[in-house]
């Protein structure tokens, strides 16, 4: 029987719901549908019915009854895999059964039950983990922020005295953390005057969970242990419901964890946690190994009774068949949180034996800022122990930046390559099992639309902003309050401009030269490199054009165009040749920082080791 563990990212979660999606996916998936043909038939109230409220399910396990509230979701019409070889009659009955999101029929003779025939899907919420900790020491992003960079820094600076080219920290990291914080620390503080909710959802529940799992091991030995009891219980659930079937438990569970966003360095933490030794798991043998055992992975209650503690089983990782990563952060917190992750750079000091390599799937849409090819992780051999990679691919199929890390779960095409790849077990061929680069990993339109976003609408839409206060600040209609209020926005919203601007270009400036080492098909080769020259060609031609144009005794304004006002269109022509001029320094700044650097770090020692030492 299989189950698939979906694991959330960051931010405020309820439970089943970030699942709803991967089950509707799986739904399309198995009967070959278009995009979203199923959405909106799955309601969180439909799939929270079986599991029951999470507070009485840990409280109670099984209802008067005596039946067990399972940690599962079940629905008919997503049929388990291994039906196709022991029963393929009802494996097609199953799957042609119309997707209502019915719960399987529970007939009084449990034979005939639809239970266990259908895949299993559970959600591992682990948000209130973050929640709960986040009162204890959460910071504003630039105080934590400035602590990180300045252990990056430190570490460089080392690195360099002691000429250990390997263990530097690339340049274009520090740049993006540094150019990202000041953006952030701006848009904070604009927030806080009359935002506040928003700022607490963004600065506190979003980026104070990256804080969180990379700054506070506590919360990470947590989690880790929230993923281990999940399992555990499946594990336990799973045979008594066998015994009460009369069968045997030879037909033990296996497993696919789809994960997503901070999901997955959390998941792979378990996953490496869960092969290690028990002694040292349980702290009964010290281990030298450096991060082990976890802080926080045993409660307090744990601690106190350290000849008796609660061990949990992990012998189920043997069983755990796939791991799939979507907008995966695993490198980049390998990175800027290193000192979190020595112990991978000697797995034979804490490892287990495992029969059969876990294998990978890892998936990143270009304009996603957070996940992209997990090229440092992969060389650590701890991984290489482990881990099988079958796909680590970055594609361009959504369309706005930063929207893109939450758009994988409605990529239907996306979603049936992962059913095709993972769940689903017949043999590959191009008629049954198609895989991911059967599907448009390019899609031109979204591409274009990202060039013209970052290189053209997103300047106009800082130019028209400034304009309106330039309009508002010189009319004089409004009285001297409201004239400071504009100056006000006319300072930050110039200040704020330039700095999106800068993070725009740079950060696409970063993912050019990592789109650089992808394959590609001749077509997209060649719409890449004749855009490539249009850019450069542009970029320095725009503001030149638009300068000629403010300083011309022409009659047509471009303010007048946008219908922005008519004032003063001369200092408004200006505004707008600046703009592009803003445009141009940062692209040529950009390049000219970033020339010769090697995007893909291809040593994992640079992030192991904290003490460099000098090549010998």
């Amino acid at each position: 029987m299989h189950y698939v563990i979906v694991v959330h990212g960051i931010g405020e979660q309820r439970k089943n719901e970030t699942v709803l999606n991967v089950i509707t996916r799986f739904a399309e998936a198995n009967r070959g549908l278009d995009k979203g043909q199923l959405s909106g038939i799955l309601t969180l109230g439909k799939a929270s019915g079986q599991t029951g409220q999470e507070r009485l399910a840990r409280a109670l396990k099984r209802t008067s009854s005596g039946n067990i509230i399972p940690p599962w979701i079940e629905f008919r019409g997503i049929p388990q895999p291994d039906l196709k070889q022991t029963d393929p009659e009802k494996y097609n009955e199953l799957k042609n059964i119309p997707f209502y999101g019915e719960d399987p029929i529970d007939d009084v003779d449990p034979l005939k039950s639809e239970k266990g025939k259908n895949i299993r899907f559970v959600d591992l919420c682990w948000s209130d983990i973050m929640q709960d900790d986040a009162k204890e020491v959460t910071q504003v992003v630039e105080v934590w922020a400035k602590g990180l960079m300045g252990r990056l820094n430190l570490k460089d600076e080392q690195a360099e005295s002691v000429q250990c080219e390997n263990a530097r920290v690339p340049p274009w990291i520090l740049k993006i953390l540094s150019t990202l914080v000041d953006t952030l620390t701006l848009i904070r503080k604009l927030m806080s005057f009359r935002f506040k909710e928003m700022e607490e959802l963004v600065f506190t529940k979003f980026l104070g969970d990256v804080q969180l799992y990379g700054e506070f091991p506590i919360t990470r030995g947590k989690a880790v242990r929230r993923f281990h009891r999940l399992i555990a219980r499946i594990e336990e659930e799973h045979k008594v419901e066998m015994e009460e079937k009369g069968q045997p438990y030879s037909d033990k569970p296996t497993y696919t964890i789809i994960a997503h966003s901070l999901g997955t360095i959390m998941s792979l933490d378990s996953l490496f946690y869960a092969l290690v030794k028990q002694d040292i798991r349980t702290g009964k043998n010290p281990s030298e190994t450096p991060n082990l055992p976890f802080p926080g992975y045993f409660t307090e209650k744990d601690a106190s009774k350290r000849g008796d503690i609660d061990y949990i089983n992990t012998r189920w990782i043997e069983r755990i068949e796939n791991f799939v990563t979507l907008g995966s952060p695993i490198d980049k917190y390998l990175v800027m949180w290193w000192l979190n992750y020595k112990y991978l750079v000697k797995p034979e000091e804490w490892k287990t034996s495992i029969r059969t390599k876990i294998k990978h799937f890892n998936y990143s849409d270009e304009l996603d800022p957070v996940g992209h090819k997990l090229d440092i992780v992969e060389q650590t051999p701890a991984y290489d122990n482990f881990f099988k990679k079958e796909i680590d691919v970055v594609f361009n199929r959504y369309s706005t930046f930063g929207v893109a890390h939450n758009t994988y779960w409605k990529d239907s095409d996306l979603f049936k390559a992962i059913f095709s790849n993972t769940v689903d077990r017949q043999e590959k061929t191009d008629e049954v099992k198609p895989s991911f680069e059967k599907i448009k990993r390019f899609k031109l339109s979204k591409y274009l639309r990202l060039i013209l976003t970052t290189y053209f609408l997103t300047p106009l839409f800082f130019y028209s902003a400034a304009t309106l206060c330039f309009e508002w600040l010189l009319s004089p209609a409004h009285s001297f309050q409201s004239n400071v209020i504009a100056i006000a926005l006319l300072f930050f919203t110039l200040l704020l401009g330039n700095k999106v601007i800068k993070i725009l270009i740079l950060g696409r400036q970063v993912q050019r030269i990592k789109a650089e080492d992808e394959e590609k098909e001749f077509f997209e080769k060649v719409i890449r490199k004749c855009v490539g020259w249009f850019i450069k060609l542009m970029i320095p031609l725009l503001p030149i054009a638009l300068t000629i144009y403010a300083i011309s005794g022409l009659d047509w304004s471009l303010v007048t165009i946008l219908g922005l006002g008519t004032h003063h269109p001369v200092s408004l022509k200006w505004f707008v040749a600046l703009t592009y001029l803003c445009v141009a320094f940062h692209f040529f700044t950009c390049k000219y920082q970033l020339r010769g650097t090697t995007i893909t770090i291809n040593d994992y020692e640079s992030f192991s080791n904290s003490s460099p030492k000098s090549k010998q």
